[in-house]
């Protein structure tokens, strides 16, 4: 969470750590390689959500 405070996202929106607690089976309907993803258990909890992934390739 400090990096997320630091990084000013705090300030904008709610923001939490989906796998700080527990995780549920979320199924995936017709799935070729999977039958359920792994999220963390406060994902019941929202509406909507925003993923803001970073990647680094060198």
């Amino acid at each position: 969470m400090k990096v997320i405070e630091s990084h000013g996202f705090t300030k904008i929106a709610n923001a939490s750590i989906m796998d700080s607690e527990d995780e549920i089976k979320l199924p995936v309907n017709k799935g070729k390689h999977l039958e359920y993803d792994l999220v963390g258990n406060c994902f019941t909890k929202y509406d909507s959500i925003i993923n803001l992934a970073h990647i680094n390739v060198i």
